[in-house]
């Protein structure tokens, strides 16, 4: 005959393991691609006849992605896709250029590549990159929670391109 010993003593840790209250957990950190999450959503704004458009997802998975694109006349003509990836430490901006009909625009078919180098969390965010590019700043800064402002600049600090978007 078996002993129920051991079924006892199995029964009395299940049920001491259910009634023990949880073990407090410390507050979690936001991540840093979770602070990037006011970027989330869709921004539009117009430049004479051409029409912008940028989108980003909510953040998930230490990433987030977007889009951008350029239309004038109603035909697009520019298309960017871009990630925000936690790489290690850093938080790092890959993007892609294409033109009409997905049209690679970088010749190497390699992504961009800026890292986050400032954020406050709640409307700025900073990415730089070392290389030689033509943009070597990119600045997004949101303005009365409505209105995003994108700068793109040169490795003298002007700026090369702006965009004003709206939710």
């Amino acid at each position: 005959m078996t002993s129920p010993l051991p079924l006892l003593l199995a029964l009395t840790l299940l049920t001491a393991c259910a009634s023990s209250p949880p073990t407090p957990s410390a507050p979690s950190q936001p991540t840093a691609v979770m602070r990037l999450d006011w970027l989330s959503g869709r921004w539009h704004g117009k430049a004479g006849t051409t029409y912008f458009e940028e989108t980003w997802s909510a953040p998930e998975g230490e990433s987030m992605i977007g889009m951008f694109r350029a239309m004038k006349n109603g035909t697009a003509g520019f298309h960017e896709l871009m990630t925000l990836e936690r790489d290690g430490d850093a938080v790092i901006m890959r993007l892609l250029h294409f033109g009409p009909k997905l049209t690679p625009q970088e010749s190497d078919g390699r992504a961009l590549e800026y890292a986050l180098v400032e954020t406050d969390g709640v409307g700025q965010a900073i990415f730089e990159t070392p290389g030689e590019d033509q943009v070597r700043r990119i600045v997004y800064r949101l303005q009365q929670g409505h209105t995003l402002d994108i700068s793109l600049m040169d490795k003298e600090g002007a700026v090369v391109h702006r965009f004003t978007l709206s939710r």
